[in-house]
């Protein structure tokens, strides 16, 4: 029997979460307008690697979720990156940036 971890508003200062929070905030900081095509797409190709390490398989249920969940996370932050990139999401309305 599988025992899976309840979130705890704890928990985000006592494990990666914060680490995790700071890598996806630099991400949606990041200027993609000045990224030349070939960097760009250097960047989307690394949409998988970065989801698979700040996404925890223990915390899923079983491998078929942890593929959902994956594929979600990498639409999710293509499309961030994507919107960042055509100007839908800049300086002004991100609110990553309202610091």
């Amino acid at each position: 029997m599988k025992i899976r971890k309840k979130f705890r508003p704890v928990d985000f200062k006592t494990n990666n979460m914060g680490n995790n929070y700071i890598t996806i905030e630099g991400m949606m900081s990041a200027n993609y307008k000045e990224h030349d095509s070939s960097l760009f797409s250097k960047c989307l190709k690394e949409v998988g690697n970065i989801n698979r390490l700040l996404i925890d398989k223990r915390k899923c249920d079983n491998e078929k979720h942890y593929n959902e969940v994956l594929m979600v996370a990498d639409i999710c932050l293509a499309m961030m990156m994507i919107e960042r990139r055509l100007g839908i999401v800049n300086e002004d309305n991100s609110f990553f940036n309202q610091k």
